[in-house]
């Protein structure tokens, strides 16, 4: 998250990085303190009484029936996660204006009030800042433009700079598409009539930030992405895993996606959650929904491959190990699965847009993870690649630290 250059974004990584080292400091140091005070009393009362014995049983013959099939397992999964992430191809990245405000609010009242009496545009004007001899040629410029409804200078000229500004009100609302465009097209045609001007102000803000966030996006996503794929290989010693692995989280990624833009940019199903389609999916949401759902579906990865690793350094038997991986796995990954779903949606109904896209979207995501991905993919993918689920080039091996599981 640090390499998009945005105080917010990067002051939730610091964070958030906080965060995780303070639970795993306390996960490896107060826990254990905690568990050794409590003795024999965390336990429960019996083997029969056990729910990890019983639901190790439950998933065991979940898991046979999906390696039964596996290639029409994963062909089933993949289809769905693929038919949901399609609509991510159309998807559209804006920055909201006061409508993501609950009505009611004064500053929503205000916008609804504006816009009703001046126009859509006058609620997000663009101010250009220039020398006091252009101004008259920028507002000709601009009022040259179809996109303006007017133009005119609103300020007296510094007497220490020398500049005026002229405000410039758009035909479109500040956070619709046409607005972007008329930025794009002022800054051209106003850089060339006057250079030394610049064009600022709420749509513009919004602009620049969208361009950022997309700009930065795909190197964020790439770093992400090569050092979850090294770690995979450290850990699993396993060229297979680690393309697979990332290859799976990049698909239910994708369908998280692809729900963002059914929902908040087509509006299927808005009005049961209680918003209004905004038309686009806001701009921060990719990255950022990358980031966390790269995380949290990691997370559950390396819980199950390494139970799995485990087995089969115990066992030998590849078929064994997933059983028995999946199995031991089942149940703690579905219980902080549902924890997380509580959680997103919980922080997804407080109201405004934005929580409620993040709140959502995550839901469902870690959702179709810990379903889609862990009882279908995995096993089936796992089962039809055997033993080359632990192939690995020897140059590679040479070079990797050794992590080993059984002892």
């Amino acid at each position: 998250m640090f390499v998009v250059p945005v105080m917010v974004f990067r002051s939730m990584a610091l964070g958030m990085i906080f965060s995780v080292v303070a639970v795993a400091a306390a996960s490896l140091t107060l826990l254990p303190a905690v568990l050794v005070a409590l003795g024999d009393r965390v336990l429960v009362a019996s083997a029969a009484d056990d729910p990890d014995r019983a639901a190790e049983g439950r998933w065991t013959r979940w898991t046979a029936r999906a390696m039964k099939r596996p290639a029409i397992t994963l062909a089933i999964g993949l289809g769905m996660l693929l038919v949901l992430a399609a609509p991510a191809l159309g998807m559209r990245l804006g920055m909201p204006g006061a409508c993501v405000v609950d009505e009611g609010r004064s500053s929503r009242d205000g916008y609804e009030m504006v816009v009703s009496a001046f126009g859509p545009g006058a609620a997000g004007p663009l101010f250009v800042t220039v020398d006091a001899a252009q101004a008259d040629q920028v507002v000709a410029t601009a009022q040259a433009d179809a996109g303006v409804v007017d133009a005119r200078i609103v300020a007296q000229p510094s007497e220490t700079t020398g500049r005026t500004v002229v405000r410039i009100t758009p035909a479109t609302a500040v956070d619709d598409a046409a607005t972007s465009d008329l930025i794009a097209r002022l800054r051209s045609s106003i850089g060339e009539a006057a250079p030394t001007a610049e064009v600022g102000g709420p749509a513009a803000q919004n602009y620049d930030l969208t361009e950022v966030l997309t700009g930065k996006a795909p190197l964020a996503i790439a770093v992400i992405t090569l050092v979850a794929f090294v770690l995979l290989l450290v850990v699993f010693r396993s060229l297979a895993l680690a393309i697979s692995s990332i290859l799976l989280n990049f698909i239910s990624v994708g369908a998280s996606f692809g729900f963002a833009t059914l929902v908040f940019q087509h509006g299927w199903g808005a009005s049961l959650i209680g918003i209004h389609p905004q038309g686009f999916v806001d701009a921060w949401a990719p990255l950022f929904f990358f980031a966390l759902l790269f995380g949290l579906s990691m997370d559950y990865q390396l819980f199950l491959l390494a139970a799995i690793r485990e087995r089969y350094e115990a066992t030998g038997d590849t078929q064994l190990a997933i059983r028995d991986g999946i199995a031991r796995t089942g149940r703690p990954i579905t219980n902080a699965a549902l924890i997380m779903i509580v959680v997103f949606i919980a922080f997804g109904v407080t109201g405004p847009i934005p929580p409620t896209e993040l709140g959502i979207t995550l839901a469902l995501a870690v959702l179709l993870d810990a379903t889609v991905v862990r009882m279908m993919l995995v096993p089936s993918l796992m089962k039809l690649l055997g033993e080359r689920n632990w192939w690995i080039p020897a140059w590679l091996d040479k070079r990797l630290p050794h992590v080993h599981f059984s002892h």
